[in-house]
């Protein structure tokens, strides 16, 4: 995904699943202008994320658990609407990840791992369609493969989800964490790809 200082948003790859938000499942070897209008863009593993200027945010892509947040599981080639107000976004292999301009931290898709902290795997469902408030007085977000680190207003850092290889930073490599946990404080920015911080 490439976004062009104009605010034109680009695409090639590979496309199985419409990630590349053109209409097809197509795959491209050279960029094609697919959105204008665009102030940021997350690429997920299978799923694309665009914010526009106005604050809405879109979806497109793999959709299997959820994460394009239209209350379904089916993929789509073309980008929908999920919501508006948005100020951030990030996008994890099956998870997506948005900060409202309250401040607000929202999520949809797979909590298998506890990367919504949402305590799914006491239900039948571990996964949510539509986007749930998961915190507040959030200042910047970054979705991994299977966890969530959340950078509060007030610097610290706090993470959930799948702390397996020790990505989570808590000292910890449980399993599970579904409630986010301290990593630390003092932090500006926070970034992370599948599993490491």
């Amino acid at each position: 995904m490439i976004l062009k200082e104009d605010g034109t948003l680009w695409a090639c790859g590979k496309n199985n699943h419409g990630e590349l938000v053109d209409g097809t499942t197509t795959d491209r070897n050279t960029p094609k202008q697919i959105m204008t209008d665009v102030a940021s863009v997350a690429a997920g593993g299978w799923h694309t994320l665009i914010l526009k200027n106005d604050g809405t945010l879109w979806a497109c892509g793999y959709n299997n658990y959820g994460q394009l947040g239209d209350g379904t599981t089916t993929d789509r080639s073309s980008p929908k609407k999920m919501t508006d107000g948005v100020a951030k976004i990030s996008a994890g292999i099956t998870h997506t990840l948005f900060i409202k301009t309250d401040g607000t931290l929202w999520g949809v898709g797979s909590d298998d791992f506890g990367a919504l902290a949402q305590a799914s795997i006491l239900s039948s469902t571990t996964y949510i369609t539509y986007p749930k408030q998961l915190m507040v007085g959030v200042a910047d977000v970054a979705a991994g493969s299977n966890y969530t680190e959340i950078l509060k207003v007030d610097g610290t850092l706090w993470a959930c989800g799948d702390g397996g290889y020790g990505g989570l930073g808590t000292g910890s490599t449980a399993t599970y964490n579904w409630t986010p946990k301290l990593v630390t404080s003092n932090v500006s920015k926070v970034s992370e790809f599948c599993d490491h911080t």
